[in-house]
């Protein structure tokens, strides 16, 4: 997992979650994380979402998330207090 560094030294609130190593991102982007286990089907939906080309054939929102522990324990992250509203084309029908 890493987050995007534009071409102004940056940082946003995109990031990356890469599923093979890119070497041509190497120094360019800022590593935060790496997913060591659990939520395996999350990780294959947003797979499917990939295309050949690294971007995603859709908008992928994460509502939610934590981190676990080097003992095992599950620390669920801070609500988010920001509320962006839904495009229009992802509300549920």
């Amino acid at each position: 997992m890493s987050m995007v560094v534009n071409e102004n030294n940056e940082l946003s609130g995109q990031f990356n979650i890469v599923f093979k190593p890119l070497p041509q991102l190497d120094g360019k982007h800022t590593v935060f994380g790496r997913i060591v286990a659990g939520h395996g089907e999350t990780l294959t939906r947003i797979s499917a979402q990939g295309l050949p080309r690294g971007t995603a054939s859709t908008d992928i929102v994460i509502r939610e998330c934590g981190w676990y522990t080097r003992a095992g324990r599950y620390n669920p992250g801070k609500p988010n207090t920001t509320k962006f509203p839904l495009r229009p084309d992802m509300t549920k029908k």
